[in-house]
């Protein structure tokens, strides 16, 4: 295979042929796991290809997707791709003035939405998309119409059409060249409005192909972070494509029962931000804090003595006894971390995940339990530059700038600049912001590099550490430059809260506004005793944990114990904790669970003021 060559849409049409009969998705449906081979899912794909042509798309034309990730959510992609097409991601959970917003920013003819919900409130605001033609509605859709169609009505039409537009779709196929525009991948805005980054083909397939992660040929990836976004499109999604021997099992679309699809599902690997990693951990140490003193203290010691040996001998070089790993080895053979396992379906061999920073101590938790998490770091626009991967890991950090495996041409490069931003070169970077060439001049230095806007430091093993955004970082009244992110992250390492904002800028001193991890909430009234016997909602629960006086001094105790390993101008002087988490829909948080800094900060600006008073 000429990698310099082929694109994905050619590597997914040779598999079809090669792999044809072995299982390529695993999903819910109907109540029951259903399971598509690679020559089943072709054969839907080659239909919506001909449904696709029978609405005129031309090469190049731009088609949307707004839906969670499931099986048809790739299916679409690819046939999108395979005529020709430029697939424009819209997260399923974003407000319709945000999603028309995509649609007319792309100038998309077509949009394909996951529900009949999403499909009334696109349909109210077609005045202003006047350029939409047809939106295509998965599932839930039993009354057609000239504008809207269910998606099991649109690959009929492409069944019936199919001889109309065989020799199209080779055609099209065919003349795919890696500089083709593929697609468009919408920023999360914490800052803004969010920005369109075009990526070509060259880009997937450089991606695709540059797998540094221990997979091996018959194991089961678990797939439900965002299509929308490239973490999952592009190093999940398009991985599994290109190497041909993993099946992806879905999750059914509930996030509140991920849980129950890794024990149904049983796979070997999962693609992860930290909150999950964070919720797993936290709902390990609530499990343990109900159980007797002596199978505490049991769990405990196994977990020394795996840190002891998986952690500071295996990861970082410092050589344990021989009694330490023999008394080890003879521990782990009793399996005190079997219910873990089993929790999450019994075969998990490895995480890898980005997106935000994993504490530490939740990394070498996993380690510890010999399930490794190899942290990675990349952008919308930079997609997989930085990772821990075998043989090269430090917890703490976003890794070292990705090993060149196969890829014959220019490599993806990493550098730190003068001032500790990182930036990248080479085929993993979007060609621009589409319709934003001030923003495409802007974000590149004059050498050609791409300018992410984090801030980093590499230490003396090429290991870097994320140390703040650029645009986050805060000046003190005393003329001291802090980065927030630093702070926020030693504060979320004790595990029980799910956002920390860090306020002060051109003021004496920091504060900081938290709002507890609701998987926390349960295990923290068990621990401090507070009565949450018949309450009705977790929203109640919450609020009655949150404002409870020994919550107030339990976190106030977090407080100080963290601001001891924080020099004095980062310490936290005054907190507000808030008696309810941030939400998306409230537009406090990204659809993958990021701050929206400027919006939290305007909604409780009093509060935080009022610190200071």
């Amino acid at each position: 295979m000429d990698l310099l060559k082929t694109t994905i849409v050619n590597v997914f049409w040779e598999n079809t042929i090669k792999v044809a009969d072995n299982t390529l998705a695993k999903f819910w449906k109907n109540g029951s796991w259903q399971e598509m081979t690679w020559k089943e899912y072709g054969d839907t794909i080659r239909k919506l290809c001909s449904a696709l042509l029978e609405l005129r798309i031309e090469k190049g034309d731009n088609i949307c997707i707004m839906s969670n990730t499931r099986v048809e959510w790739g299916m679409i992609d690819l046939a999108i791709l395979s005529v020709g097409g430029v697939t424009g991601c819209i997260y399923p959970t974003l407000l319709g003035k945000d999603a028309s917003y995509i649609i007319n920013d792309m100038r998309a003819k077509i949009v394909f939405v996951e529900t009949k919900a999403q499909m009334t409130e696109i349909i109210s605001r077609k005045q202003s998309m006047p350029q939409l033609e047809k939106v295509i509605v998965i599932e839930g859709l039993n009354e057609p119409n000239s504008r809207c169609v269910s998606l099991e009505s649109f690959v009929e039409i492409g069944k019936e059409t199919m001889e109309n537009h065989q020799r199209t779709i080779l055609d099209r196929i065919k003349d795919l060249k890696q500089d083709d525009r593929a697609t468009v991948v919408y920023t999360s805005g914490t800052t803004g409005t969010p920005k369109g980054a075009v990526h070509n083909h060259r880009s997937i397939i450089y991606t695709a192909s540059n797998n540094v992660y221990p997979f091996k040929p018959g194991m089961t990836d678990l797939s439900y972070l965002p299509m929308s976004h490239v973490f999952e499109r592009f190093g999940g999604f398009f991985g599994t494509i290109f190497r041909g021997d993993i099946t992806i099992g879905y999750f059914r679309g509930d996030m509140k029962g991920l849980l129950q699809d890794f024990q149904e599902i049983k796979p070997h690997v999962n693609r992860t931000a930290p909150r999950l990693l964070e919720k797993i951990y936290s709902a390990v140490k609530a499990i343990v804090a109900t159980k007797s003193e002596t199978e505490q203290k049991a769990f405990q010691q196994a977990l020394d003595l795996a840190d002891k040996v998986r952690v500071e001998e295996e990861l970082l070089g410092q050589q344990c006894s021989v009694i330490t790993r023999e008394t080890f080895e003879g521990a782990m053979a009793f399996k005190p971390f079997e219910k873990i396992y089993q929790m999450l379906g019994g075969n998990m061999t490895f995480f890898y995940g980005g997106g935000a920073s994993v504490p530490k101590e939740v990394t070498e938790f996993f380690f510890s339990i010999g399930i490794p998490v190899y942290e990675l770091y990349g952008t919308s626009e930079t997609i997989g530059t930085v990772t821990n991967y075998p043989g090269k890991v430090k917890p703490g950090t976003i890794g070292v700038p990705f090993p060149m495996v196969d890829w014959p041409g220019e490599p993806g490069l990493t550098r730190l600049s003068p001032q500790g931003e990182i930036e990248n070169k080479g085929p993993n970077l979007l060609v621009e912001y589409l319709n934003k060439p001030s923003e495409t001049v802007k974000s590149f230095s004059k050498d050609g590099w791409y300018k992410t806007g984090d801030l980093g430091v590499m230490d003396e093993d090429g290991f870097i550490t994320i140390t703040g955004r650029k645009k986050d970082i805060i000046v003190t009244s005393g003329g001291k430059n802090i980065a927030p992110q630093k702070i926020e992250d030693v504060i979320k390492e004790s595990g029980y809260f799910s956002q920390v904002l860090v306020y002060g800028d051109n003021r004496k001193y920091l504060v900081a506004l938290l709002t507890l991890d609701p998987m926390a909430i349960f295990s923290l009234a068990h621990e401090l005793k507070i009565e949450i016997a018949g309450m009705q909602t977790e929203e109640v629960i919450y609020a009655k944990v949150a404002n409870d006086t020994k919550t107030e001094d339990f976190v106030r105790d977090i407080i100080h114990e963290k601001n001891k390993q924080l020099f004095k101008q980062e310490q936290i002087v005054n907190y507000i904790l808030l008696d309810r988490d941030l939400k998306l829909e409230l537009d406090e948080i990204t659809p993958t669970m990021k701050l929206k800094k400027k919006n939290v900060i305007a909604k409780f600006r009093t509060q935080l003021d009022d610190l200071y008073k």
